[in-house]
């Protein structure tokens, strides 16, 4: 049932309570005339959320950051929702290697190989999500596969800055 219309405060009437045998004792509150209340609905002001991973002390850190978001969005979503077991299990392997090359590059190992193979796994992530969009069985879900898509392009961006200051 669904009842529409706005409520006034004068609308409000507090129920009566009788009492059927005054000769026995009184249970406290439940006997007292009840209080007529008013209520007012407290105004809420929301702040926009910060920008995910823009705070991040280092370039580095923002990068790592926005993987990390990539995989926490993956982890969120059902096999199902991802086109299957076996597009699941690519998806996530394209982003754990992305991540191992990061972090290999911000030791200082071979760093503009590393930010490269990185670079290369999340364009593979995108690839495979995109080709899972489009598929006509076992199709990735378009919101869970359009989200992956932006994030991967967030990662992607920040990997290209890194390879910018590594020149």
């Amino acid at each position: 049932m669904v009842i529409a219309g706005t409520l006034e405060a004068g609308d409000i009437q507090p129920r009566v309570t009788l009492v059927r045998e005054p000769s026995l004792s009184c249970c406290g509150a439940s006997c007292a005339q009840p209080a007529t209340t008013s209520t007012t609905t407290p105004t809420t002001t929301t702040q926009p959320p910060p920008p995910p991973c823009g705070d991040a002390p280092t370039p580095y850190a923002a990068a790592a950051c926005r993987i990390a978001r990539l995989r926490e969005r993956l982890e969120g979503a059902s096999p199902g929702e991802l086109g299957g077991k076996p597009t699941a299990n690519r998806l996530r392997a394209s982003l754990r290697q992305a991540t191992r090359f990061l972090d290999a590059a911000q030791s200082g190992k071979k760093v503009a190989a590393n930010l490269r193979r990185a670079l290369r796994q999340v364009t593979s992530f995108e690839k495979t999500v995109a080709q899972g969009l489009v598929r006509k069985q076992r199709q990735i879900d378009p919101e869970v596969g359009e989200t992956m898509l932006s994030l991967s392009t967030d990662a992607r961006s920040g990997i290209g800055v890194l390879q910018a200051n590594a020149l």
